[in-house]
């Protein structure tokens, strides 16, 4: 396999990545519950927005631009990819 299609497959999956974090934020803002774990065990904590307004809106728009600057990378890179080779 070439360099070109393994990096149109990596590509592939990163869109399939992103498609799956944006399916979980619009059900972390349906159901108003965010689950996090913490990297050092297997224990989650959740922020619901009833209990914690100010704190699931901080934590929700922080997932939002991490979101839209993954969006930015796989734009410039899927030009990159299919237009310019």
């Amino acid at each position: 396999m070439d360099k070109h299609t393994t990096a149109k497959l990596v590509w592939g999956l990163f869109v399939v990545c992103f498609l799956l974090s944006c399916w979980s934020l619009c059900k972390a803002w349906a159901t108003g519950e965010i689950n996090r774990s913490n990297r050092s065990s297997f224990k989650y904590w959740t922020i619901r927005r009833a209990e914690d307004p100010s704190g699931f809106q901080r934590y929700f728009i922080g997932l939002l631009l991490i979101n839209g600057f993954f969006l930015t990378f796989l734009i410039i890179w899927g030009v990159a990819l299919f237009l310019w080779s």
